[in-house]
């Protein structure tokens, strides 16, 4: 009689139980972690160094009632910090992203009084600051976003590099306007002396031809003369 293995009942849906709970832990822990956001702080060390920045598991759609903040620092006290997100997504009126100039570091009132501007539904978001310090904080509202959230970069701007930057454009325009007016007085030049000369060789073929018609009378005077000389001799 050969012998058949069966696999107990018990062991079976104590298998299949563990692997569902082990599973929805899993489920579960990776639901908590895309929810969750931590506060950071992002420092911009060279004029041409950038930052990406982004709604909690973008481009996913993100969960509600998160904050995240993020505290931008520039090294310099004249820097200009800017934020720029192309076409954010977002409930109107409901999740925000807030801008913050101050000092103070990640300490905001709790309902974002304070904030110097903020973006909200579907549009192009920008802000630059007015010195080395700013905070961004994504704020969603309670309920189901159904939203993608934002992917923006924060980049340093210089004023004085943007001053010496504004100068050198100036100077550059001016230097292309010299070159025009000089160009436009070369060939206003070329062209009234090519005129003077076209004037001056149609003057001169006149006069030539005004000194051949002179020298055809006279040529025939001098005829008419001789006839009436040799008349008067032989009559």
């Amino acid at each position: 009689m050969s012998s058949i293995f069966v696999w107990p009942k018990l062991g079976v849906n104590s298998f299949l139980g563990t692997l569902l709970v082990l599973f929805l832990l899993g489920i579960q822990n990776a639901d908590s972690s895309r929810c969750e956001c931590t506060n950071k702080i992002l420092m911009l060390l060279r004029y041409d160094d950038f930052r990406v920045i982004f709604s909690p598991d973008y481009p996913r759609t993100y969960c509600p009632d998160l904050t995240c903040a993020w505290r931008v620092v520039a090294p310099e006290n004249y820097s200009q910090i800017h934020f720029f997100a192309k076409k954010i997504d977002m409930r109107e009126d409901k999740d925000f992203i807030y801008f913050f100039e101050s000092r103070t570091g990640m300490e905001l009132d709790s309902d974002f009084s304070n904030a110097t501007y903020s973006c909200t539904g579907k549009i192009d978001c920008q802000f630059k600051s007015s010195g080395q310090f700013l905070t961004i904080v994504f704020k969603s509202g309670s309920g189901f976003p159904g939203h993608y959230g934002f992917q923006g970069t924060v980049s340093l701007y210089d004023r004085q590099y943007t001053w010496y930057s504004s100068i050198s454009n100036i100077f550059l325009i001016a230097l292309v306007f010299v070159a025009i007016i000089l160009l436009a007085t070369v060939l206003a030049y070329f062209f009234i002396c090519k005129r003077y000369i076209k004037k001056e060789k149609d003057f001169g073929s006149v006069r030539k031809d005004e000194e051949t018609e002179i020298s055809k009378s006279s040529r025939l005077g001098i005829s008419s003369d001789v006839e009436a000389s040799q008349k008067l001799v032989n009559p």
